[in-house]
């Protein structure tokens, strides 16, 4: 997406055409859902399964020559997309010819098996950016990926950490990072900071629900007969609105755990007052073997309704990118500490054209505190 990556990288598809800063897509015209997000610890970039052997794994920084650059075998990467550089394969499909991709790595960096006849189902718009963008009006899961993405990305709730490429008219606009605002802080120095915390909390909740709504309505309504670039958008819209419901309940959860905090915890000046991640679903495939405590939550119904949508995902999108997210993930619920002052930055968000080091595991003192690294990711 280039939103802080290399400069050379452009920030919109659908932007005017500039040699020295061409967009660099994956295996789409354009990102169907955010990606990246504040608050609660949903990702869209894995560490390797089962540890992997150094220089095993490729990085953009060598591949653009930087000397700074170190080979790490242990750095979060993007899911394989199932699907060629969309540049690449539109021209190969536009002029009949063939591209070949390889790698000075004889061992690559997936860890992941597809469904290749599954994954088909879900193909990329080869169209010209142009032709989609103005078909796009006329699609109503668009428009609601449109519109939810809006919704989530507004600035003063910042669910989602990366703006839309498109407004909610489908003008073109330039992708930017997004922080998160005071309903998304998960940590506070002051009394005051946590008050604002609590009454910002339940207006992010309630736009995340304004956008689940959205695309709830547009995959229900889906007609059975989809023609190929509605089924990929279709895919996008059931993983936003999968990641949505995980993230509300996430929140939801946080919030009422931070009612709970003492008062006095504010006496502790050496101290930050936060909350902690806890695990409560783990990774996993298998729709019918989902392992999920539920004796940890506060709202039951909304997980039960969040570990339902993961069982869906599960079954329907099983050995394709949209499914293997969703399995790779886990799910966290809050617990509040006190934790020491000055122990680091909760900024973890990475941009997709970056593939730098693992960052730092958040600690208290910003929004968007995510954890880090666990395993089965």
């Amino acid at each position: 997406m280039g939103l802080v990556g290399d400069p050379r990288i452009g920030r919109n598809p659908f932007g005017p055409r500039d040699a020295d800063a061409p967009w660099h897509g994956g295996d789409a015209a354009w990102p169907g859902h955010p990606g990246y997000w504040n608050g609660a610890p949903w990702v869209s970039d894995f560490m390797p399964r089962g540890g992997a052997r150094a220089g095993a794994i490729e990085d953009l920084r060598e591949r653009l020559a930087d000397q700074a650059a170190g080979v790490q075998a242990s750095r979060p990467h993007a899911l394989p997309s199932s699907f060629g550089p969309w540049g690449l394969m539109r021209a190969a499909g536009a002029t009949g010819g063939r591209y070949v991709l390889w790698s000075w790595n004889p061992h690559g960096r997936s860890d992941v098996t597809y469904d290749w006849t599954r994954c088909d189902l879900f193909a990329p718009d080869l169209r010209a950016r142009e032709t989609i963008r103005a078909d796009l009006v006329r699609r109503p899961i668009a428009q609601a990926i449109v519109r939810a993405w809006d919704v989530a990305a507004d600035p003063k709730y910042g669910v989602a950490s990366v703006s839309s490429p498109l407004s909610p008219r489908f003008a073109a606009q330039e992708m930017h990072r997004i922080a998160g605002g005071e309903g998304m802080r998960t940590s506070w120095g002051t009394r005051d900071q946590h008050r604002a915390f609590l009454r910002a909390a339940p207006e992010v909740l309630a736009r995340m629900d304004d956008a689940i709504e959205v695309l709830g309505r547009a995959v229900r309504d889906a007609d059975r007969r989809l023609d190929d670039p509605d089924r990929r958008l279709l895919a996008d819209a059931h993983l936003f609105r999968h990641v949505l419901l995980a993230e509300r309940h996430s929140i939801g959860e946080a919030l009422e755990e931070a009612k709970t905090v003492p008062d006095a915890w504010f006496d502790e000046k050496e101290m930050w007052v936060g909350l902690q991640p806890t695990l409560w679903v783990e990774a996993g495939a298998d729709p019918e073997r989902i392992d999920a405590r539920f004796d940890l939550l506060r709202d039951r119904a909304r997980g039960q309704a969040a570990v339902d949508d993961r069982a869906a995902m599960l079954r329907r999108y099983a050995a394709t990118p949209f499914g293997e997210t969703v399995a790779r993930n886990q799910m966290y619920v809050w617990r509040a500490k006190l934790f020491p002052r000055g122990t680091g930055s909760s900024d973890a968000t990475r941009s997709p054209a970056e593939s730098t080091p693992t960052p730092p595991i958040p600690t208290p003192g910003g929004s968007g505190g995510a954890p880090g690294p666990s395993t089965g990711k």
